[in-house]
């Protein structure tokens, strides 16, 4: 008649069946990562904010004056975002001792799970929480 089988079979049981059956997690979009958000800073050269005048101007703490070329809606709310920090890359040298260069802030990325959702969590996948956002062109007084 009919076997009834008292031990079941896992797929672990044979290494055949477990690399099968990894091959299908894989095939199917399953990874085998696991994310790990790293605090890091994005900043090459920050600088720290005293003061924000109006949403043009920056008073940075090593006594430069920036301003920038036009008016930033939340300027303060965007630099306090940023540990009151900025970055100031620059373009050129002015005659009269001014620099012209761009301003970037630090932004702190949100992040779904989804891409993780259904993966077998043996690796880890870090990932930057923050990256840099340029805010304006500006120049030094």
């Amino acid at each position: 008649m009919y076997e009834v089988r008292s031990k079941t079979s896992f797929p672990s049981s044979n290494p055949a069946r477990l690399f099968l059956c990894l091959v299908f997690c894989l095939g199917t979009g399953c990874g085998l990562t696991y994310p790990v958000f790293d605090d890091n800073q994005p900043l090459n050269n920050p600088v720290r904010v005293a003061y924000a005048d109006g949403g043009q101007t920056l008073v940075l703490e090593d006594g430069r004056v920036l301003r920038l070329r036009r008016p930033v809606k939340g300027l303060w709310e965007r630099v306090a975002r940023s540990d009151y920090e900025v970055e100031v890359i620059e373009r050129e040298d002015l005659e009269d001792g001014s620099i012209v260069g761009d301003v970037f802030v630090k932004v702190r990325y949100t992040f779904c799970g989804t891409p993780w959702a259904g993966n077998l969590p043996l690796f880890p996948d870090h990932v930057p929480a923050c990256g840099r956002e340029p805010i304006d062109y500006g120049q030094t007084e």
